[in-house]
């Protein structure tokens, strides 16, 4: 539409970044042990009936990118979430306002 206007990305993050819900060949060493600590986390920490339906956050993302200025809307809830038991790693705050 614009052909002085172009597009990319500010910053591409690696696959190290991510942790899925299921295993991955491609995967880090660090990844299973984030993997059962999520579960377990979700197991222990949210109470009956609050169980995260996505303890790995939109389209199971699993996202482990904290910026400075707010935590993304993609990554893993328990980073981001608080519970009676857990209190946030780094709380997301709401643009919406």
């Amino acid at each position: 539409m614009f052909k002085h206007v172009t597009i990319s990305p500010v910053l591409t993050l690696s696959e190290n970044s991510f942790v899925r819900h299921k295993k991955e060949n491609t995967e880090s060493a660090h990844c299973e042990g984030i993997r059962n600590l999520i579960n377990k986390l979700n197991d222990e920490l949210m109470p009956a009936g609050k169980k995260l339906t996505k303890p790995f956050g939109h389209k199971n993302t699993g996202g482990l990118l904290v910026m400075y200025s707010n935590t993304p809307n993609n990554p893993l809830p328990i980073i981001h979430m608080e519970s009676e038991k857990w209190v946030a790693l780094f709380k997301r705050h709401s643009r919406n306002q």
